[in-house]
């Protein structure tokens, strides 16, 4: 038998949770877990089926999330 390999999480990096969070929560339906901050960024999980997604704000302007905001704008950060 194989095994499928599968994804843990999405990293979406964004300006502001609290702005995008409507769109997770009232659109698709997903349950916010409550706020972390690691590595510079405010760290919102939200589950997925067997898989999370993860709400990535940056809380000062030199972290790697602000970096990567001011680079490339919002969206996909990683998939781990």
């Amino acid at each position: 038998m194989t095994t499928r390999p599968s994804i843990a999480h999405i990293g979406m990096a964004v300006e502001s949770i609290d702005s995008a969070l409507p769109f997770y929560r009232d659109v698709l339906g997903l349950t916010p877990g409550e706020p972390e901050e690691s590595d510079g960024a405010r760290i919102v999980s939200l589950p997925f089926g067997d898989s999370t997604v993860e709400l990535l704000e940056p809380v000062a302007p030199d972290s790697p999330i602000a970096k990567f905001l001011a680079r490339r704008g919002p969206g996909i950060h990683h998939v781990c």
